[in-house]
């Protein structure tokens, strides 16, 4: 089995069709052809990943070949016009180069490659699931390796098998008694060791260019995963800092308000303590008037009482000391 049959193999079985049927010779292509026109298009076996990126890619460089075109015939007309400037001076010729001027800064302002470029980029980029054309082009790869190591081993049994067969051919003594025969045989082993050598060099840069590739896919797709993994990690660290941020605000509020509260409590009851310390002192000042008035009203009646008293005895004494007539 040659390295094409193989890939046509894999890709049969990638896009799940029937496991290879051997192509048609090149008289039945013809009707084939035409059957295959008017078959409907849900017969026909999906697009191949690898195929698409592959007219994709195609399609760009068309874009880009073009675009160098036209800024190689722009380049060619400028050198024109500024060839004929130099040559002719004649007023009516200057109004020419002036209008030739003109057109030419109309194009140069029409005609922007970089902004062209970035538009084609842009648009590619928003119709094209690239995500989906990486996995893809990583599960060809592996089937690629797959096929290569297939490849290989198989390059070493035909040559096993060809070392095999030119030893019996030796033991048997079968070779060609002929000169020239004997050198078209050393030639043909001669041009197959060399196709062989060939082959494999060629599957070797393959291989490598397509471990390249890989590794170009790989480590694009990894500083994509980091490029999202950091955009989390300093989102969830925002998210975080703002979190915090609002709770030492609310926290500072609400101390704020207990202490407004417990001042507020604290002012009130001061305020009642002064109130009845105020209450207690003129409480004990009206008790001390009506007290000191008491003691007062108190001595007045006792002195009064004492003077009645003693007027009275002063009266008795003076009744007894006074003398008896007689009629």
């Amino acid at each position: 089995m040659s390295s094409s049959s193989s890939i046509a193999a894999a890709r049969r079985r990638r896009a799940g069709g029937p496991p290879g049927p051997q192509p048609p010779s090149s008289t039945s292509n013809r009707p084939s052809q035409n059957n295959s026109d008017n078959t409907p298009q849900s017969q026909a076996s999906p697009i191949n990943p690898l195929m698409l990126l592959q007219q994709h890619h195609a399609k760009i460089t068309s874009i880009d070949q073009v675009l160098q075109d036209i800024v190689k015939n722009q380049d060619v007309l400028n050198n024109d016009i500024l060839t004929i400037n130099t040559k002719i001076t004649t007023p009516v010729v200057n109004g020419i180069n002036s209008s030739e001027n003109m057109i030419m800064s109309t194009a140069n302002s029409q005609i922007n490659v970089d902004e062209i470029s970035d538009l084609v980029m842009s648009r590619v980029e928003g119709q094209l699931d690239l995500k989906a054309f990486y996995d893809n082009d990583e599960k060809l790869m592996n089937e690629i390796e797959s096929l290569k190591t297939v490849v290989q081993s198989q390059q070493l049994v035909i040559n096993g098998l060809s070392t095999t067969l030119h030893s019996i051919l030796t033991k048997l003594d079968l070779i060609m008694s002929s000169t020239e025969e004997k050198a078209n045989v050393e030639a043909a082993a001669k041009a197959k060791r060399e196709a062989d050598e060939k082959a494999n060099v060629e599957a070797a840069a393959k291989a490598k260019r397509e471990a390249d590739e890989k590794a170009k896919v790989e480590a694009a797709a990894k500083a994509k995963r980091e490029a999202n993994e950091k955009a989390k990690v300093e989102a969830a660290a925002k998210a975080k800092r703002e979190a915090d941020e609002k709770a030492k605000v609310e926290a500072a509020a609400k101390a704020k308000r207990e202490a407004d509260e417990k001042a507020k409590v604290e002012a009130a009851a001061k305020a009642k303590r002064e109130a009845d310390e105020k209450a207690n002192v003129e409480a004990a000042a009206k008790a001390k008037r009506e007290a000191d008035e008491k003691a007062k009203v108190e001595a007045a009646a006792k002195a009064k009482s004492e003077a009645e008293e003693k007027a009275n005895v002063g009266g008795q004494a003076a009744a007894q000391a006074k003398p008896v007539t007689t009629v």
